[in-house]
């Protein structure tokens, strides 16, 4: 905005407080006779829109939308064409006091709602302003009507796509924002004039009343002043705002961010108290955070509260943080897996009457909650059914068999069995399982290379037949050469039931090396898989690997 430009518009808000001051009893009324007949015009359209959705195949109208300007925005725009304010002039030259806009799914469409609005026997067309056919030079498109209504009075009417509504909206064009930058401004003037209608339409006061007036003079206008953007957008501050307010105002992050301010092109301190009219360029670091002393300096509750809920936010995710990392290493130290603990946490939050994973963290970072009180309850249950299956096994108990998932195992109801990702045991390997510390069973093949220290650990398990599932397993296969090896791997599982889930290929001098990882349903099936590899002159060897 230019310097020009500021001092006008300073002026003409000025002048139209004052004369609001004078005129608010009769901008109110006209408000309502307008009010009154946006909404008869709506009501058409509404009904129009209705009988499209039951009668026909196709519907023009997407949806409907109307506003009504504010007193203050009457005023500001009869005092730029210097007309004046009384009933009779405002509705000559103000045409879009009252408005509506219908968006439409195609061009025609458009021409079509305008056509059936206008065929209204009470309903008289006045102006047309067709920028469709014509856009604006910024490349705004849409058809403007002005009509009568039944009352008399002129009604603006905006027809447009929703392609065109979109362009709009992005702000290549601000017509409907009826050329006022500050629409916020006007939305919170609004708000605070409902108060005062419903006054007048209760008859509480007399509109002559003193005291009526004051409390518009107070609770509309109030203290506030009107900050701008470099870009002309206008923001509502209260009395004694700092750029920091303003930061905050625009967009939280660009608050949380900021590093200096630039207002009327000057530097000024982060204190510096605004005034209306001044325009502000906030400077950003995206590394930057707030200041605890910004709370001493910003005027606006909102901002406080957005400081206070920044530094809150900080410290609780400081703490998650912290919390996390504690249990990671005492369960690292304590050789458990994280998988298998992470499917236990569920069970520890309602254990200890907690919420949320992150809460959890929480009351471990904050010492509220130590790491092995958290533990000891993921592990306790497994312990303990671990603890009386080697006790049976020393004794020579062992009777009974539970079926879990698709292993037999000897000895107890609901103990947690897993398959070992060393060796991955398909159905049909000779198996056995290995009694763990926090981990339940665990199955492997009985030539695990794994195994060998863990004799006074085994259990018998055993397949269950009935069960039928597809296991994961791994292969190696060695190759003298790439072409039409990788394409014989994969079409020799036609007609098997097997599939291929990963393959990675190495290269090591003259050699091929492919590692697959296959899901097979028994190893007999896997067996022939390995059995039709090796037939390819190509593939020097095919054997299952660990991990």
């Amino acid at each position: 905005m230019k310097p020009s430009q500021k001092i006008k518009q300073n002026v003409v808000n000025q002048i139209a407080k004052t004369t609001l001051y004078e005129n608010v009893s009769e901008l109110m009324k006209m408000q309502q006779i307008y009010e009154a007949g946006i909404k008869e015009i709506r009501t058409k359209l509404e009904i129009l829109d209705a009988e499209f959705k039951v009668k026909h195949d196709h519907n023009p109208i997407h949806h409907i939308e109307s506003r009504l300007k504010s007193p203050e925005s009457i005023l500001k725009k009869a005092i730029n064409k210097d007309i004046p304010v009384t009933e009779r002039s405002l509705e000559e030259n103000i045409h879009d006091i009252a408005g509506i806009r219908v968006i439409c799914n195609y061009v025609d469409d458009v021409y079509k709602v305008a056509q059936l609005l206008t065929d209204q026997d009470d309903i008289r067309l006045v102006e047309v302003k067709d920028y469709i056919a014509n856009p604006k030079t910024n490349m705004y498109q849409s058809l403007h009507t002005t009509v009568f209504g039944f009352d008399g009075k002129p009604y603006e009417i905006q027809i447009r796509t929703f392609e065109m509504d979109k362009v709009a909206e992005r702000g290549i064009a601000s017509h409907w924002s009826y050329k006022e930058q500050g629409k916020k401004i006007q939305n919170s003037m609004e708000q605070k004039l409902q108060v005062f209608r419903n006054i007048m339409e209760l008859n509480l006061y007399d509109v002559s009343d003193e005291d009526f007036v004051k409390s518009v003079q107070n609770e509309v206008l109030g203290e506030n002043i009107y900050v701008y953007t470099p870009k002309g957008d206008v923001f509502e501050l209260p009395k004694g705002a700092t750029p920091i307010d303003f930061a905050y105002r625009v967009h939280t992050k660009i608050g949380e961010t900021m590093v200096g301010a630039i207002v009327n092109d000057n530097i000024v301190p982060l204190d510096y108290e605004l005034h209306t009219g001044d325009i502000v360029n906030i400077k950003t670091n995206k590394n930057s955070k707030p200041s605890q002393e910004w709370l001493s300096i910003v005027k606006s509750s909102q901002t406080k509260n957005k400081i206070r809920a920044f530094f809150s936010k900080i410290d609780k995710k400081e703490a998650i943080e912290k919390g996390k990392d504690l249990l990671l290493k005492e369960i690292r130290r304590k050789k458990i897996s994280i998988n298998e603990f992470n499917e236990t946490i569920p069970d520890i939050l309602k254990d200890l009457k907690i919420e949320s994973e992150d809460d959890l963290y929480y009351s471990i970072g904050t010492a509220k909650l130590s790491p092995n009180t958290v533990i000891n309850i993921s592990i306790k249950e497994e312990i303990n059914k671990e603890e009386f299956i080697l006790s049976k096994l020393s004794k020579r108990e062992v009777k009974d068999i539970e079926l879990k998932n698709d292993i037999l195992v000897s000895g107890i109801d609901n103990i947690k069995v897993s398959l070992a990702n060393c060796c991955k045991p398909v159905k049909g390997d000779k198996i056995v399982g290995y009694i763990s510390r926090g981990n339940g069973v665990i199955v492997h093949t009985k030539n695990c290379y794994n195994l060998r220290h863990m004799d006074d650990r085994i259990i018998d398990v055993s397949w269950n037949k009935e069960q039928v599932q597809k296991y994961k397993t791994n292969i190696s296969i060695v190759s003298e050469k790439l072409e039409n090896v990788l394409l014989d791997i994969i079409t020799k599982t036609n007609n098997l039931n097997i599939s291929i889930t990963k393959v990675d290929t190495k290269q090591k001098e003259n050699e091929t090396i492919f590692n697959l990882i296959v899901e097979v349903d028994n190893v007999d099936t896997l067996n022939k898989y390995m059995t039709l590899l090796k037939q390819n002159s190509s593939i020097i060897s095919v054997e299952r690997s660990m991990n």
